[in-house]
């Protein structure tokens, strides 16, 4: 939306669960440490918005992610290293639906 700034000063922690849901309402970085293999979804989108999920391993099992309502590159798989971070990147394309932009490899 012309007009629209979005601040990227604060994260907010999403909990693991098998279904997750990441409000977009609430900001625009969100953090992760998976417990659980699930399905993540986007709620409260502004065509343009920048999300960023950055995904930290606690390095007990591999979960897959999943990126419901969101056009993106595939599933993500943790893996068993510890404290491996994965930063991935959607843009609001609607007010309903996210692209994914990028991702990196799994960061020490």
């Amino acid at each position: 939306t012309a007009g629209t700034v979005f601040s990227c000063l604060a994260s907010t922690a999403i909990t693991s669960s098998a279904t997750m849901t990441v409000d977009c309402g609430t900001g625009n970085v969100f953090t992760l440490t998976p417990g659980h293999t699930g399905s993540i979804t986007f709620s409260n989108m502004v065509s343009g918005q920048p999300v960023w999920l950055v995904i930290t391993t606690s390095g007990t099992n591999s979960y897959t992610l999943t990126f419901a309502g969101a056009t993106s590159t595939g599933t993500l798989a943790t893996g068993t290293d510890t404290a491996k971070v994965f930063v991935v990147y959607f843009v609001g394309i609607s007010a309903s639906s996210l692209a994914e932009v990028s991702r990196t490899g799994a960061q020490s």
